[in-house]
């Protein structure tokens, strides 16, 4: 069965690192950006996102779970998933 769950505090440096490998990958392939030129600019947009490891205030980051394993992770505005701007972590 598959299922969708909030992250965890402890899973985001394991969500850091796919989202700064796969985006990078995307904007070398699709964009001309050299890996390195790619992984800054990666790593730039999650911390824009991410301060401090964290989704920002307007974002809600799901794990997709299958069989209780983790198999990817979703981003959901906070407007899209129906949850309050103002719920307090």
């Amino acid at each position: 069965m598959i299922t969708l769950r909030d992250m965890h505090s402890s899973e985001f440096l394991d969500y850091k690192n796919i989202f700064v490998d796969e985006y990078a990958k995307d904007l070398s392939v699709n964009y001309g950006h050299t890996l390195e030129q790619a992984t800054v600019l990666a790593e730039s947009s999650y911390a824009e996102h991410f301060p401090n490891n964290r989704p920002k205030a307007d974002n809600v980051i799901m794990c997709i779970e299958a069989d209780k394993q983790t198999v990817g992770y979703i981003p959901k505005p906070l407007e899209d998933a129906g949850i309050s701007k103002s719920r307090g972590d």
